[in-house]
C-alpha cells in the first residue's frame, strides 16, 4: 500500500514552527485589542457620566451632622501648630461634633462648619467650639475663624475657588460626586492618565469599577477610585497611598432620588499616619439636601465681625486689616494677629472658653 504521508525536512518544520508562532501572534494581538478596546470605551463613557453629573448639578444645599474621632498621642507629643487647618494631636483621643452647611449654585461655593471642639494651639489639653466659614463668590474667596477673642479672616481675590474651598474634607464626597475631575485635578492627581483596573471589585454587594490615578510628579503617591458599575460612575470608595503605605480613605453611600436617580446620603473618613495606624475617623451623614433651588446671595458672602484682623492677596501682594463697623481699616503687618490690651499695646491673641453663637453645643 503506497503511504502517502511525507515526513517534514528540517526546512518545513522551520516553516511551520515560523507559521505557528506567527498565528499566535496574531490571536494574542486580536485579544489585546478585544481587551484594550472596552477599557478605553469604559473610561470614556466615565468621564462623559462625570462632565453630564457636574453639568446637572448646578445647584446644591446640603447640611452634615458629623462625628469626628481623632487619636491621642499622649502629653508629650501633642500639638495643634498654628495654622487653621493644621492637623491636630491631642493628648487623649479628641471626640467632637461638626455641623457643616453646604453651599455651590452655577460655581460659587461656601460652607459654614461649626466644631464642638478643637485643640488650643498653646496648650493641646484645651479644647473650645470653633466656627469656620470659606467662600467663593465668583472673583474672590474668603475666609472667618471664630475661635478666640480675636476673628481672623482672609481675601483672596482670585477667579477660581481655593483648594480649601473645594477639597475640604468635610464634603470632599460631594466634591467627588458633583466634580471629580476639578476636584482630582486640584489635588494634584492626573485625571487624564487614569487606567482601568484589570479586576473589578465589589463594595457592599454592589460590581464596582477600579481606577488607578497618579499623582502629578509623584512616584510614591497613587490613588484609587472605586466606582459603580451601573453606568453612572458614582464614586463608592476613595483610597490613596504613600509609598505603598495606605494612607487615606474615603467611602461614599448614595440612596435613591427621584429628581437625579442617586444622591449622596453618607460618607466615612479614615486617615493614617506614617506608619500606616488608623488615627482619624470622621462620618458624615446627611441631614437636609436641596437641589435645583435658588440660593440667596448671602451664602456667599462673609461677614467679618468687628474686630476681625483680615489678610487680603491680590496679585502676590498682602495687605492687612482690621475690620472698623462695615469698614476695614489698614494696619501694620507687625499688629495682625495680636489683640490690643486696654493699655494700647498689642499682645497675642489668648484662648477664650466663650461658647460660639450658634450650633453646635458640646
Amino acid at each position: 500500500m503506497k503511504n502517502d504521508y511525507v515526513p517534514f525536512s528540517g526546512k518545513s518544520i522551520s516553516s511551520f514552527v515560523a507559521l505557528l508562532l506567527s498565528f499566535n501572534v496574531c490571536i494574542a494581538s486580536a485579544q489585546l485589542v478585544k481587551e484594550s478596546v472596552p477599557k478605553s470605551a469604559t473610561l470614556q463613557a466615565m468621564r462623559e457620566a462625570w462632565a453630564k453629573r457636574t453639568g446637572t448639578l448646578d445647584s446644591l444645599a446640603i447640611h452634615f451632622d458629623i462625628d469626628e474621632i481623632i487619636k491621642g498621642v499622649g502629653k508629650k507629643k501633642a500639638t495643634r501648630g498654628d495654622a487653621l487647618f493644621a492637623e491636630p494631636k491631642p493628648v487623649e483621643d479628641l471626640h467632637s461634633k461638626v455641623a457643616l452647611d453646604y453651599y455651590f449654585e452655577n460655581g460659587k461655593m461656601a460652607f459654614n462648619r461649626y466644631s464642638s471642639k478643637v485643640m488650643d494651639l498653646n496648650d493641646p489639653t484645651i479644647t473650645r467650639p470653633q466656627k469656620i466659614q470659606y467662600s467663593f463668590e465668583g472673583s474672590k474667596n474668603c475666609s472667618l475663624c471664630v475661635e478666640t477673642l480675636l476673628p481672623m479672616g482672609s481675601i483672596d481675590v482670585e477667579a477660581s475657588p481655593s483648594q480649601a474651598i473645594l477639597t475640604n474634607l468635610d464634603y470632599l464626597a460631594v466634591s467627588l460626586w458633583r466634580d471629580p475631575k476639578t476636584v482630582l485635578e486640584k489635588i494634584g492627581y492626573s485625571y487624564d492618565d487614569m487606567v482601568l483596573d484589570e479586576k473589578n471589585v465589589v463594595l457592599d454587594g454592589m460590581p464596582c469599577k477600579r481606577v488607578s490615578i497618579p499623582r502629578k510628579g509623584s512616584k510614591s503617591m497613587m490613588s484609587k477610585l472605586d466606582v459603580s458599575d451601573d453606568g453612572n460612575f458614582l464614586p463608592l470608595q476613595w483610597q490613596t497611598w504613600v509609598n505603598g503605605r495606605l494612607q487615606t480613605k474615603l467611602t461614599v453611600k448614595f440612596v435613591n432620588d427621584k429628581q437625579l436617580g442617586s444622591r449622596i446620603s453618607e460618607w466615612s473618613y479614615m486617615g493614617h499616619d506614617s506608619k500606616g495606624v488608623a488615627n482619624k475617623t470622621r462620618r458624615g451623614k446627611v441631614d437636609s439636601f436641596k437641589v435645583g433651588e435658588d440660593i440667596v446671595d448671602s451664602k456667599f458672602e462673609i461677614d467679618f465681625p468687628a474686630g476681625t484682623h483680615v489678610i487680603k492677596t491680590d496679585a502676590g501682594k498682602r495687605t492687612y486689616f482690621k475690620q472698623n463697623g462695615d469698614k476695614l481699616v489698614p494696619i501694620e503687618k507687625k499688629d495682625f494677629g495680636k489683640l490690643p490690651t486696654p493699655d494700647g499695646l498689642f499682645m497675642h491673641s489668648p484662648g477664650s472658653e466663650d461658647l460660639l453663637p450658634g450650633k453646635p453645643t458640646a
